[in-house]
């Protein structure tokens, strides 16, 4: 065994156990997917639900539209398009202050999103990454808050995630995929909870980007220091006496 494979393998060890970390925090790289804030409006992506068919409502022309369930629409904000909403807050970050604003329908396998062709390789990580906003109908049950699962390929990436039960502040979530042999990337997000009332959300600042994962130096030096101490001590065993 060369000493590169001992060092490896005792930095692998000390990892198992704790005792030195053999990856930094991850970040993603730039994103892969376009019209990410929504700037372009319902532009960049598919979705099963309908869009409300009167253009007051998307332009918010109007006093109240009344969306009907399973609507989704790009605007600022639902007032004064649906007064009975509560309010989604605005994006707090630079660049568009457009959102997706989704009325969750009754079938949890329409896609609420669902990006254009995506580039991407094999055998590599990818993570992808959105902020959502709570925006409870005025008097509605509060338990009935929209719980979203994203699918790559069909599969899911992890557990179901549940929005932030108090509206008020925007919330960040993410799902890590490894690409494996896939040759293609069908990206699906879904709203799996089936109760109607109460559940309105919106999305904003959608990314997917290549996970990227710095090790960190001390790491780095401990296999170093340990490879020197097994060189001088198998050297110090060969020397003649």
């Amino acid at each position: 065994m060369t000493y590169s494979c001992l060092s490896l393998l005792i930095a692998t060890a000390l990892a198992a156990a704790g005792l030195i970390a053999t990856a930094g925090s991850a970040e993603a790289g730039p994103s892969l997917i376009t019209n990410v804030n929504f700037g372009a409006g319902p532009a960049g992506f598919t979705s099963d639900y309908a869009v409300p068919a009167s253009p007051a409502c998307i332009l918010g022309q109007a006093a109240s539209c009344l969306v009907p369930v399973g609507t989704m629409f790009v605007m600022t904000g639902p007032d004064p398009d649906q007064p009975s909403w509560g309010s989604f807050g605005a994006w707090p970050g630079t660049g568009s202050p457009n959102m997706l604003i989704v009325n969750r329908g009754g079938n949890a396998s329409q896609a609420v999103w669902r990006p254009d062709g995506v580039a991407f390789a094999p055998d590599s990580a990818y993570q992808f990454a959105a902020y959502q906003f709570t925006g409870f109908a005025a008097g509605s049950d509060k338990t009935n808050r929209a719980i979203l699962q994203l699918l790559f390929n069909g599969a899911t990436a992890r557990a179901a995630y549940a929005v932030s039960a108090t509206p008020g502040a925007w919330g960040e979530f993410t799902y890590d995929w490894y690409s494996g042999s896939a040759t293609s990337l069908n990206l699906t997000l879904l709203e799996v909870e089936k109760t109607a009332n109460g559940n309105d959300f919106s999305l904003h600042n959608l990314s997917l980007g290549v996970l990227n994962v710095a090790e960190p130096a001390s790491a780095a030096a401990l296999v170093v220091g340990m490879t020197v101490i097994i060189v001088a001590r198998k050297r110090r065993r060969r020397a003649p006496r």
